[in-house]
């Protein structure tokens, strides 16, 4: 797999229970051979979203980072982490996702 790509995701928003603003965030692909390398950026938050990671084609794919609240003083969007995160501690949501056979 060569090249690269950037994927944006502007004006993310959760709609059940009102609205909550996401912000807008990128992930970065570069391919340079037999792996795709992954990286996770804002673009604007809150939430922060740090992360890398690997995909190696009918191999594994592993991504882990980090969202933040960054400066987010609502108590929905840390609601929102702690639902979805279980390892959600001091406004941070560690993550990690691995797997093979992609």
């Amino acid at each position: 797999v060569l090249g690269a790509a950037e994927v944006e995701w502007r004006g993310a928003r959760l709609q059940p229970t009102g609205p909550l603003d996401l912000g807008a965030h990128v992930a970065r692909l570069n391919g340079s051979g037999k792996a795709v390398r992954i990286e996770l950026a804002t673009l604007q938050g809150p939430p922060k979203v740090q992360g890398t990671g690997a995909w190696i084609p009918r191999g594994s794919f592993e991504l882990s980072g980090t969202i933040e609240q960054a400066g987010h003083t609502g108590d929905r969007l840390a609601t929102f982490l702690q639902g979805v995160c279980p390892e959600f501690r001091d406004g941070r949501c560690s993550f990690k996702v691995s797997t093979t056979g992609l």
